[in-house]
């Protein structure tokens, strides 16, 4: 067994530092000054050398996934660890190859030897952090389209709701169903159906701002939430007619739909398909979700009435 750099006098502390799983640190003055074998192995180095004697920083991307500078967290995380004597949470490190792994990471502050360290545990959590982003998007989000499912939609609309009583903006909701989608369905069937949903779901990616929500509503019906719209009507209503305007030009493109069969030669499907699309505007006054949805809704129906491929605002008369 090596000998450490820093000095554990207490052989059973050291063999249990040594032989710990876990990659294990000790810091002192906020500094790395001594690491186990699971460490390198962890972090692909060849010898402790590179890293030993600096910052925990130093083993991390600039920003953690909160946006936190890491030398700032890595500090404040090292101060509570003192302060409360252990401090558990969640940090991205970089391996050797520049590869980020996320780890759940335990700091102890502890005496060694009249010598006040930390000392450091990683668990490295990646397994867990892909099933919880699988279970999340399971919650969330619609299987065939990756587009958010109607839960997520409530949830946003509802922080929406709330933050246009604070700023006294608009927001808008758009509702559109895909006109003939139930004959391309009859005539080649749900596989080629599924394609066209996952090719208009792409096309209205392109059409709105990453601050919105886009999410499928259930079938051939698909709703855009735009938020943060103007504090005057008439402007916000122009705003939201171009977004509309700007979908259904780009639902009205013809479809070509590529089909590769197992067993079967490669097949071609054109398809001709418009969107019939209604849009409700919505301001500080109080509101349910469920109002807006039904006068979107509302909008979009009459728009398929009045010929279909058409863009129609709610009006309380309808």
């Amino acid at each position: 067994m090596r000998t450490p750099a820093f000095n554990i006098e207490d052989a059973w502390f050291r063999q249990l530092f040594e032989l710990s799983p876990d990659p294990t640190w000790i810091i002192e003055g906020n500094r790395f000054v001594e690491c186990n074998e699971a460490a390198l192995r962890t972090l692909g180095y060849a010898s402790r050398e590179a890293f030993l004697n600096v910052h925990p920083s130093k083993l991390s991307p600039p920003a953690q996934p909160d946006g936190e500078d890491s030398y700032a967290k890595a500090e404040r995380m090292m101060a509570l660890a003192v302060e409360q004597g252990l401090h558990r949470f969640e940090w991205m490190h970089t391996k050797a190859d520049g590869t980020d792994f996320p780890a759940e990471v335990t700091l102890s502050a502890i005496d060694l030897h009249d010598r006040k360290v930390i000392y450091c545990v990683w668990r490295d959590i990646t397994e867990r952090k892909q099933m919880e982003e699988e279970v999340r998007q399971l919650a969330f989000y619609d299987a065939l389209t990756h587009l958010a499912n109607r839960r997520l939609l409530y949830d946003r609309l509802s922080q929406t709701i709330a933050a246009n009583k604070r700023s006294g903006r608009h927001g808008a909701m758009i509702f559109l169903d895909l006109d003939n989608f139930k004959l391309l369905n009859d005539t080649h069937g749900h596989m080629v159906g599924d394609m066209l949903l996952i090719e208009a779901a792409n096309r209205l990616k392109s059409c709105v701002r990453e601050m919105d929500t886009l999410a499928r509503f259930g079938g051939d019906e698909f709703v855009v939430m735009i938020a943060e719209l103007d504090v005057d009507r008439a402007a916000s209503v122009a705003r939201v007619g171009a977004i509309a305007e700007k979908v259904r030009t780009a639902l009205a493109r013809p479809y070509t739909l590529r089909l590769r069969p197992e067993g079967e030669a490669p097949a071609t499907i054109e398809h001709q398909c418009t969107a019939s699309i209604g849009v409700a505007l919505f301001g500080k006054d109080e509101i349910s979700r469920e109002s807006i949805l039904k006068w979107a809704d509302t909008a979009m129906y009459r728009a398929k009435e009045e010929g279909r491929n058409l863009i129609r605002f709610y009006e309380p008369s309808d």
